[in-house]
């Protein structure tokens, strides 16, 4: 939401004439007019998504533009909904004399060429949604994690007030996709029924795939004593090996075992990215344009003159994205081996407190200093600690030691978020 001191995140960028717009919330064109640019000249306005916070701010800033008598067509580019959503909008914002076009994004990758530049689609939003341990506090929520990419919404774990958080957010429970549980201690999972029945009463309809710890349906089941009926199906997928990885729609997520007193699991979320497509090659080997989007996509296609694979044309893969999340668990080699590389490391640490180090061994949490060591051995970019203990009131105080071992580690804070692009 907009703050008196904040106004929601947006980005304006001007190359050559062009002005380009990502993200347009409420009160987008107040701060603009504080920057002393003005909405007319905008060419194209991209969406991440269209969450209130980022998409609310299109119907005053079309009828700015109207009232500027601007009447250059405006493209608007955005995941797939767009068409509808604009015309949802347009409810308040109908008569305007300049013609919209929106371009809908379909795939995991898309690329736009423009006049001597180009809007490249690529982005994995992230939200640590509380940072708590053991119970809610007025300050701060439980633990989870929300992650958006490509349309799909993922959630790792769901506590006691993690909708709420949500909310405060100013995300809806109702489009999450997949729900990932590290494990089954009441901190982690006792939002759920709640969760459900927002979402029901939201009227979702669309199957909601839940992946934990062996045990999973036992656990669902049980909770839904008190959430029986929904509009739309559950499904399990219980892990049972020491590390799993479940593939979806160019992006996959890791799961891991790690060490507390009952079986839990740390997850990565992992965007895979395919080489560059080399035009030169394809042009050499003769191969018809008509081919090279599918190719480019990993298709391979049979024709009477031979086959094409995308090996021919791709170059080697590129760098992804990846996101490490660990809770409940003392130091393990998987979560290194796991971590290694990572983008962002979102790691417990139960206890800032130097001599509290007997306590987490005994309860199998981690301290501060244990996660930096971690970080650092497997050279993350960037660290996120959560969890803290109950008794822990200002985990910053503690952060000097703990810079001296990984400087880029961040006492993380309830709704602390990241957008995480492709590095090239």
């Amino acid at each position: 939401m907009p703050l008196p001191h904040r106004w929601l995140t947006s980005l304006m960028a001007r190359y050559n004439g062009t002005s380009i717009l990502i993200d347009c919330g409420e009160g987008t064109q107040i701060a603009m007019k504080e920057k002393g640019w003005s909405p007319k000249p905008i060419d194209i306005i991209c969406f991440t998504h269209y969450h209130a916070d980022h998409i609310s701010g299109l119907p005053g800033m079309l009828l700015t533009m109207g009232n500027a008598e601007r009447t250059e067509p405006l493209l608007l580019i955005g995941p797939k909904g767009l068409t509808k959503v604009v015309n949802a909008l347009r409810v308040i914002a109908p008569e305007l004399p300049f013609e919209i076009r929106c371009m809908e994004l379909t795939e995991p990758e898309q690329s736009v060429a423009f006049d001597g530049f180009r809007i490249e689609a690529h982005m994995l939003d992230i939200c640590l949604l509380g940072t708590g341990g053991m119970m809610p506090l007025p300050h701060r929520w439980l633990t989870s994690l929300m992650a958006r990419y490509n349309g799909t919404s993922i959630l790792i774990d769901c506590g006691e007030g993690t909708q709420i958080a949500m909310k405060e957010k100013g995300w809806s429970p109702k489009p999450i996709d997949i729900i990932c549980f590290t494990h089954y201690h009441a901190d982690h999972i006792s939002g759920l029924p709640g969760m459900l029945l927002t979402m029901g009463n939201a009227e979702r309809t669309e199957p909601l795939l839940l992946i934990g710890p062996k045990g999973l349906t036992k656990v669902v089941n049980a909770l839904r004593v008190i959430a029986p009926e929904l509009p739309f199906e559950i499904r399990c997928m219980e892990l049972t090996e020491p590390e799993q990885s479940v593939a979806f729609d160019g992006f996959r997520i890791e799961a891991y075992r790690v060490n507390h007193n009952v079986v839990c699991y740390g997850y990565n979320i992992v965007v895979e990215r395919i080489g560059k497509f080399d035009v030169a090659k394809a042009e050499k080997l003769n191969i018809p344009r008509n081919y090279w989007n599918r190719l480019q996509k990993g298709e391979i296609i049979e024709t009477e003159n031979g086959k094409f694979t995308p090996d021919m044309v791709l170059g080697e893969p590129r760098k992804g994205i990846k996101v490490t999340y660990c809770t409940d668990t003392r130091p393990t080699e998987s979560i290194v081996r796991n971590a290694v590389d990572a983008d962002l490391f979102i790691c417990e640490g139960m206890y800032g407190e130097p001599e509290k180090l007997q306590k987490a061994r005994e309860y199998k949490h981690m301290t501060f200093y244990e996660a930096a060591e971690i970080a650092k051995r497997a050279g993350v970019k960037e660290m996120w600690l959560t969890h803290y203990s109950p008794s822990l009131i200002r985990p910053e105080e503690y952060m000097g030691a703990v810079r001296k071992i990984f400087p880029d580690s961040i006492a993380a804070k309830d709704g602390r978020s990241v957008d995480l692009l492709f590095t090239d």
